[in-house]
């Protein structure tokens, strides 16, 4: 039971973040339907009609969320609150390792196409290994070895058994010689 009190506060701490990433979202996804091409046409449904209703029931959904969980937030006691702060701190890391990563992707993803495959995915694999793992359990060496030994073989092994050319990126010239 004890256990169960300290997780409401935890809970509601959660449930509110949530909230406001939903409400972004929605805002987000209903201003991407002024991207959508319109109907020239007087009282017709166009394209943008239901995203827009749907988003505008996400964002009204994840208000009600917000003050349902505000208000759990509120109920519960002081030492509820203190414990789940303390729990919050602790989980800091996880939650910078996890934007370490989705950093490390995103990067990869705009660097793909113009570096290529060889040259971007052993820095982003050596960095998500770094990123997923706890600081004391790092092993560089291995970790530089399979972040340049598996883009290579995954490459020769997309060209040659898949036929799938990956990004060649600034090394088309010299790749150009292998295949």
């Amino acid at each position: 039971m004890e256990k169960q009190k300290k997780n409401r506060a935890v809970n509601a701490l959660a449930e509110l973040k949530l909230s406001a990433v939903i409400c972004l979202v929605a805002i987000a996804m209903f201003l991407g339907t002024w991207t959508f091409q319109l109907s020239k046409l007087l009282n017709t449904i166009t394209s943008a009609f239901w995203p827009r209703v749907l988003s505008c029931l996400l964002f009204f959904c994840s208000g009600w969320l917000f003050v349902s969980s505000y208000k759990k937030y509120q109920s519960c006691t002081a030492e509820e609150k203190a414990a789940a702060k303390i729990r919050t701190a602790a989980q800091k890391e996880s939650v910078i390792r996890i934007a370490v990563a989705v950093t490390d992707l995103l990067i990869a993803a705009a660097l793909l196409k113009k570096l290529g495959f060889m040259l971007t995915m052993p820095f982003m694999m050596f960095i998500m290994f770094l990123a997923v793992e706890k600081k004391e359990k790092w092993n560089i060496k291995l970790y530089l070895l399979l972040s340049i030994v598996l883009p290579v073989a995954l490459f020769f092994l997309f060209y040659y058994v898949f036929s799938q050319l990956l990004p060649m990126g600034i090394l088309k010239p010299w790749l150009s010689y292998f295949l």
